[in-house]
């Protein structure tokens, strides 16, 4: 059997909100903030107890950083990989809500109403996101077949792994709330991939 944690990063600048309080950060190379880094470190101490054989990254330091912190306690090396960035919001990459609806808002609602087919200028629908990550995930859990693996990502990357495992349908990613430093868990057995928890969080729990 493959197991894989998947858990989002830690909080960045933006990652909550709405209008102008909220960022579309995708592959702009952000920060943690000071809750991120903290609730980093809780998730680490939530995940020394687990026996893992690798821990898989995004290489945009959120994720990374948030990465390091977990697999420090098991002595392995973290294995950054581009693949596992956000989805591209290409030139709304870094912006907030108001600035995209000022600058694109027959775009903006073209997306808001079809993520599947809709993408940015310069970026990825949900679909190229998703035809993005299938085959990476196909490698790392043929990989570890046997072992107990953790993937550290994105929002909108662990959403659309799980509608991915699940069969269901992209345009329901909204209805997945995925916590920052969140934990959910896949296993796979014999082929046939199952969700055991999404986005477990008690470890977070007195954070300020």
């Amino acid at each position: 059997m493959a197991s894989v944690f998947l858990i989002r990063h830690g909080e960045v600048a933006g990652n909550h909100g709405s209008g102008d309080r909220v960022f579309y950060s995708g592959w702009d190379d952000v920060p943690l903030t000071a809750r991120g880094t903290h609730q980093a470190e809780a998730v680490a101490r939530r995940m020394a107890g687990e026996k893992l054989h690798a821990v898989y990254s995004s290489d945009l330091q959120r994720a990374r950083l948030t990465a390091q912190a977990i697999a420090a306690p098991h002595g392995i090396e973290v294995r950054c990989d581009a693949v596992w960035r956000e989805t591209n919001f290409g030139a709304w990459n870094g912006k907030s809500e108001s600035e995209i609806l000022e600058g694109w808002p027959d775009l903006w609602r073209a997306r808001q109403s079809d993520p599947m087919s809709v993408a940015p200028p310069e970026g990825e629908s949900l679909l190229d996101l998703a035809n993005r990550l299938a085959p990476a995930w196909q490698q790392i859990v043929t990989r570890h077949e046997h072992e107990q693996i953790a993937l550290i990502a994105h929002q909108g990357v662990i959403r659309v792994l799980l509608l991915l495992i699940l069969e269901a349908p992209l345009a329901g990613y909204r209805r997945l709330k995925i916590g920052n430093c969140s934990v959910s868990r896949v296993e796979v057995v014999a082929g046939e991939t199952s969700v055991s928890f999404l986005n477990e969080t008690h470890h977070l729990l007195g954070l300020e």
